[in-house]
């Protein structure tokens, strides 16, 4: 299983073997950073609107929220871990953002914003495999 999500040059690969890679698709050599989250990871979406959070389902290690500091830096800021079975599926409340994810500059939050302020109160789904559940929950910066 391997996963691949792109937004503009960036593209970030998640596969079961538990790493999140950041890439610059004009340089394939290397990735730019890599971040280790545990247990194998599921899914993976951008923000709707701040280009420098993910949001993560790990098979075995609940839910992650990732911040992208610069181009060696990808670390989870949020753990979330009440499904009680694997992690599936995870999403961004779209809520006031609008259905666009043209290009993030133009909503005037990239960088100008600290990190707890952006993530104050962002609702967040997730889901679980075997026993169905959806839970929706907010989250807060842990750093």
């Amino acid at each position: 299983f391997l996963a691949l999500v792109c937004l503009f040059i960036l593209c970030v690969f998640c596969s079961y073997n538990e790493h999140v890679l950041l890439w610059d698709s004009r340089h394939l050599a290397r990735p730019l950073t890599e971040c280790d989250i545990g247990g194998g990871v599921w899914r993976i979406k951008w923000h709707p609107q701040f280009s420098d959070l993910l949001l993560t389902a790990t098979m075995y290690n609940g839910f992650h929220v990732l911040h992208w500091k610069d181009s060696s830096s990808l670390s989870p800021v949020v753990h979330y871990t009440d499904h009680d079975c694997l992690g599936y599926g995870v999403d961004w409340c779209y809520r006031g953002i609008g259905h666009s994810l043209a290009n993030p500059a133009e909503h005037g939050t990239i960088d100008h914003q600290p990190l707890s302020n952006r993530l104050d109160q962002q609702l967040i789904a997730s889901c679980a495999f075997y026993n169905h559940t959806l839970k929706l929950w907010t989250c807060t910066a842990s750093t």
